[in-house]
């Protein structure tokens, strides 16, 4: 209601059962469980390798940097894709052309600035 007393025009209106919070919480624990499983296995990967990361102090300087990277290449995919999803033009499909040139650009960027910060941390 608002100060006057008249019911709000939106006050009828209810949210999709897409929008509750229950289906959003049952949507995202898989996916969560299984970014956790992940992360725990790459830390078990890199606890592996403590003593090697010790031994050869520019391997440490690599780990947050390729770790970042990584993190930034996958919000740029994630972005370009989500731009495709709003526009109506993402297709999942082999011959979708912009797909492919999207997934081309992000491993062509990789393995520059992986190869170049791997490069600067062996020189």
């Amino acid at each position: 209601m608002s100060a006057s007393g008249e019911a709000s025009p939106n006050a009828d209106r209810t949210l999709p059962d897409e929008w509750s919070i229950r289906r959003i919480v049952r949507t995202m624990i898989p996916l969560l469980a299984v970014l956790s499983v992940l992360q725990l296995v790459s830390g078990t990967v890199l606890q592996t390798y403590e003593a090697t990361l010790v031994r050869y102090p520019a391997l440490l300087v690599l780990v947050p940097v390729q770790i970042g990277t990584a993190g930034n290449l996958a919000s740029i995919t994630c972005s370009r894709l989500t731009t495709q999803l709003h526009l109506g033009t993402y297709e999942l499909s082999v011959t979708n052309s912009e797909l492919r040139a999207n997934a081309g650009a992000v491993f062509a960027l990789a393995g520059t600035v992986f190869g170049a910060v791997g490069v600067a941390a062996w020189a």
